[in-house]
Parts: structure tokens; C-alpha cells; sequence
């Protein structure tokens, strides 16, 4: 078998397995709804393509560049972190150790991988374009359809994105920092960095919106020439202009082409950093260390040594009552003390889901508790707040499922009380670490009287571990808490938008007085749903360990 074949069967069967999940649909129904989005009607108030007071008439043209934009965008931040997790899941399967005794190179697993993860965005991408088609007729300001229009900027602006975001993906998986909380950050500190540098290069999506400049330059002379990407509110309506569409030179294709390039040398660096699955064998301390291996051991004679094989196989097997008596009735068993203090528990709870991460981790999280502290509130309050709120999302997002992945359940499930005492001290923990994380901001809270901050940043904490915990629970994965709480971040605390911000950076400070009607109703909301979410934690666990 020949090395395309070997990569082509890996990406194949990794992609398969990817698709036949639930959660893969609903990762298209979201596409859905985002691909609506992205086509706002006239009376909307908000743009996800921002030309200053312009807007192009929906026709193919503007219909296909601005969704084609808004995906790649929307993939190059979210998909990241739909497909980062390819690798982790063959070695939490313990596939990884068949592929580690196999012939497969290394290169040639993971650039299989890389094409699984490409394959997974096409296919979301793939979706957006029959759903926009329809939205340029349901908006109805012109109903002619040019195919075209829609695929060209899909093929040569979305399409070469999304294949460095799939092999980025991958080398964020081949090193333990890059999969920790550390690399999260990285990467999103890459994403802006990445955005903001190519918005005027001509490169990515500035092929597009480059264009769609230069038009609105030739026919309108009140425009400066600035635009924006994502979700932008408006003050006044918008002035509407006619775009035909780009011109698709070789210049320009072999430009976007070499982003293919780039994500090949991706490929490579990450075989290179890759280190396979090799483990270092388990040493179980202890008088059943070789029973912890999975192996059977023998009984020891008095003098020490273990029986030659020709005895234990001779010697008879008997009934453990008849070398016992006291276990032969149940009546002469020790009495089981059950212990039922809440506190001791709700302290391991809250020191397991600290053991995992590195002393580097404790580091970044001291340094952003001191930022909130020391710099000038407004800066911190904008920047570095939602930044100490999503550095923990890989603390928050084992919440739940932290048994299924280490397959303890049975054994929880086993001790007392195990749902009206656990989920309590699993939420608890969270909320705590959620206050932790969060303590430098709410001490400048208190010290400064701003009651609406410090309340939203209460409500917010109710939430944040009750939403972690019912999606770990009910999907058995920590992946859909943190695409969800990552949306929810970078649309609401991070870009502002008000009826997303669960933190209340976009709200002005002061005294309780100064809350607004849709500041209670936010605030009500996140109240209302941490409760709910805790009951359907409930009811879902006691169907489990039934």
C-alpha cells in the first residue's frame, strides 16, 4: 500500500467516525443558523461586513463574498476547536497504541488526520452555500442566480483556510503545552494577530472585501475606505451600492493557493514534534501491584517465593467460604461507616480538577488575577477579565464527564448517596474555581462600589459551572461545553454583544441603581438557566447509575 493510499485510508475512517456522531449534526444545525445570520435582513440593525454607511444589494455577487468571508472567519476561530481533538481521542481509546505497533509513519498519520479535519470543515462550509442561495431569495432584492458567484470565492478564500486551520489543529496536539489551557490562548492570540494583519494584504479573505473597496471607492466618494469582520451594530441605516464580483486573476489564485503550501509545512513541523503514543510502563506500588496490571499473581510460600507453575496448576481450587468461615455468612462481616461529611469531598472535587494542569498554568492565572488588580479598570474590565475567564475552560469543561473519560462511574455510582452528594460538590468546586479565577476583578469590584459588574459577575459564576456541568453529563464529552462557552465568549464578553455579554463587560459601572431593565433580564436569565441546567443534571445522572 502506497503512502497516499495509507493517508487517504486514515483520513477516510477518522472522518466517518467524526460524521456519524450526533453532535455532528448538531454542529450543522448551528452552521444553519450562523449561515442565516450571516444574511441580515435590511431592518436588522447589525452587519457581519462592515463598509462604514454601505451595504451591497443581495445579489449573487455580495451574497456569496460576505457569507464566503463570514465562514471563513467563522471556521478559522470555532472549527479550530471542533477538530482539535483527533489525536486525543486515539489515545483515550487506546487506538493509538495498535498504531504505535503498526508500519504507520508518523507523517503519514498525521497529515490523515489533517485531511479528516479538512474534510470535516468542507463538509460545514458546503452547507452554508445552498442555505445562502435561499437567503438571497428570501430577501428578494434580486432574485438572478449566478452559481458561480458563490463557489469561486468558497474555492479559493474558504477552502485555503480552512486547510491551515486543519493542520494547525493537529499541531496543537502534538505537544502536552500546546494542548494545555496555554495553547488555547496561543492560538487565540494567533487567530486576532492573523486577522488584524491581513485585513489590507490582499491575502485571505481581504481578496474579497479588497474588491467590494474598491468599488465603493469608484463610485462613492464619501467612503474612507475602512471596513470590519464579524458582528457589527449599526446607528443608521445603511446606503446601498451595486457589487458585481471579483475578478478571479492567476495572480490572485496562485496567491491563495500557497496558503495550501502552508499548511503542508504545518504538517511537517508537527511530525517532527510529534512523539507517537509511547507510554511509559504503569508501576503499581503495593501488595496488588501486579493484579492493578491487569495480571493475575501467585500466592507466596512461607519462604517467599512464588509456587512453581506445575503446583498451582495441581493444586485444587476451594470455595472461599470453606478457607473462611466469616465469609461464608453475612452476619460476621465488618460494619460499613458511611461517611457523609459534604466538605472533605467538595475539597477533593475542587483539587482534582487542579491536578492536571502544569505549575505554568498557576502562573498565567496569578498574572491575570494581578492585571485585574493593578491595571486601569477599563483596560481590565475589556481585556483582561474575559481573558481570566477563559483561561480555565479546560477545568470547567471536564466537569461532568471527567468520570466517563476515566470510566470510574461504576465505581462512584457504587458509594452512598452518589447523586445527592456528588453532582453538589462537583458544581461547587466549579463555582469556587470560577471565583478564584475571577477574584481579582470582584475584589475591584467591592473596593469600588460598582454593584452592576460585581453582580453580573456573580450570576455568571452560578452559571458557568451549571452549564459545564449539564453538558458534561448529558453529552459524556468535555468538546461541546467548550465550542459552546467559547461562541458564547467571543460573541458576548469579547465582541460586546449585549444580549451575549454573560459578563457584563459592555455595561457602564455604578451602584445598584443603575442596572437597566435588559441588564435584570440578562442577569434573571443566567440566574434562571443555572438552576435549571442543575436539575437536568439530576435527572440525567439518576438515569445513568440506574
Amino acid at each position: 500500500m502506497n503512502a497516499w493510499n495509507i493517508t487517504y485510508q486514515v483520513a477516510l475512517a477518522d472522518f466517518l467516525e467524526r460524521t456519524r456522531r450526533f453532535s455532528f449534526l448538531v454542529t450543522l444545525g448551528l452552521t444553519i443558523l450562523a449561515a442565516y445570520l450571516f444574511v441580515p435582513p435590511s431592518d436588522a440593525g447589525y452587519v457581519t461586513l462592515y463598509f462604514e454607511e454601505f451595504r451591497g444589494i443581495y445579489n449573487s455577487a455580495w451574497v456569496g463574498g460576505t457569507t464566503a468571508v463570514s465562514t471563513s472567519l467563522f471556521l478559522s476561530f470555532f472549527g479550530f476547536f471542533l477538530v482539535r481533538n483527533g489525536i486525543e481521542r486515539d489515545k483515550r481509546t487506546r487506538v493509538g497504541q495498535i498504531i504505535e505497533g503498526s508500519s504507520l509513519k508518523k507523517s503519514h498519520y498525521l497529515l490523515g488526520k489533517a485531511l479528516s479535519n479538512f474534510l470535516v470543515l468542507a463538509v460545514i462550509a458546503a452547507v452554508v452555500i445552498p442555505v445562502a442561495i435561499c437567503m438571497q431569495w428570501v430577501r428578494g432584492e434580486d432574485y438572478t442566480l449566478h452559481l458561480g458567484a458563490y463557489l469561486a470565492p468558497y474555492l479559493f478564500v474558504v477552502i485555503p483556510a480552512l486547510a491551515v486551520v486543519s493542520a494547525m489543529a493537529v499541531l496543537f496536539e502534538t505537544r502536552p503545552v500546546l494542548r494545555s489551557p496555554f495553547g488555547i490562548v496561543l492560538y487565540l492570540l494567533l487567530f486576532t494577530g492573523v486577522t488584524m494583519s491581513t485585513l489590507y494584504s490582499g491575502m485571505g479573505n481581504d481578496v474579497i472585501t479588497k474588491a467590494m473597496r474598491e468599488k465603493l471607492l469608484l463610485t462613492h466618494a464619501d467612503y474612507e475606505g475602512t471596513y470590519g469582520q464579524g458582528i457589527l451594530f449599526l446607528e443608521s441605516p445603511l446606503k446601498l451600492f451595486v457589487w458585481d464580483g471579483i475578478s478571479w486573476t492567476w495572480d490572485v489564485v496562485i496567491k491563495q493557493a500557497a496558503l495550501l503550501l502552508v499548511a503542508v509545512l504545518i504538517c511537517l513541523l508537527a511530525s517532527r514534534l510529534f512523539r507517537g503514543f509511547k507510554e511509559s510502563p504503569v508501576v503499581v506500588q503495593g501488595p496488588n501491584a501486579g493484579t492493578a496490571a491487569g495480571q493475575t499473581v501467585p500466592a507466596r510460600s512461607r519462604g517467599g517465593r512464588a509456587p512453581a507453575p506445575e503446583q498451582a496448576k495441581k493444586t485444587p481450587a476451594e470455595p472461599a467460604a470453606a478457607k473462611s468461615p466469616a465469609l461464608a455468612s453475612a452476619a460476621g462481616l465488618t460494619p460499613v461507616r458511611v461517611n457523609n461529611r459534604f466538605l472533605p469531598l467538595v475539597g477533593a472535587e475542587f483539587r482534582l480538577q487542579f491536578a492536571a494542569f502544569p505549575p505554568g498554568w498557576y502562573v498565567v492565572a496569578v498574572i491575570l488575577g494581578l492585571l485585574c488588580l493593578f491595571l486601569p479598570f477599563t483596560t481590565a474590565l475589556r481585556w483582561i477579565w474575559p481573558l481570566a475567564w477563559i483561561w480555565p475552560i479546560s477545568l470547567w469543561s471536564s466537569m461532568g464527564n471527567r468520570e466517563y473519560q476515566y470510566g470510574t462511574l461504576s465505581v462512584l455510582a457504587s458509594s452512598p448517596g452518589y447523586v445527592r452528594r456528588q453532582i453538589p460538590a462537583v458544581w461547587l468546586s466549579g463555582f469556587l474555581a470560577v471565583l478564584l479565577t475571577g477574584s481579582g476583578m470582584l475584589i475591584r469590584f467591592i473596593v469600588t462600589g460598582d454593584v452592576v459588574h460585581l453582580i453580573y459577575a456573580v450570576a455568571a459564576a452560578f452559571f458557568v459551572p451549571s452549564f459545564a456541568l449539564a453538558l458534561g453529563i448529558w453529552t459524556e464529552s468535555k468538546r461541546p461545553f467548550e465550542l459552546i462557552y467559547m461562541l458564547l465568549w467571543f460573541l458576548g464578553p469579547f465582541n460586546q454583544l449585549y444580549y451575549a455579554d454573560f459578563m457584563g463587560t459592555a455595561v457602564p459601572a455604578g451602584s445598584a441603581n443603575h442596572l437597566t431593565s435588559a441588564s435584570l433580564l440578562i442577569i434573571g436569565v443566567l440566574l434562571a438557566a443555572s438552576v435549571l441546567l442543575v436539575l437536568a443534571t439530576y435527572s440525567k445522572r439518576k438515569l445513568k447509575v440506574k
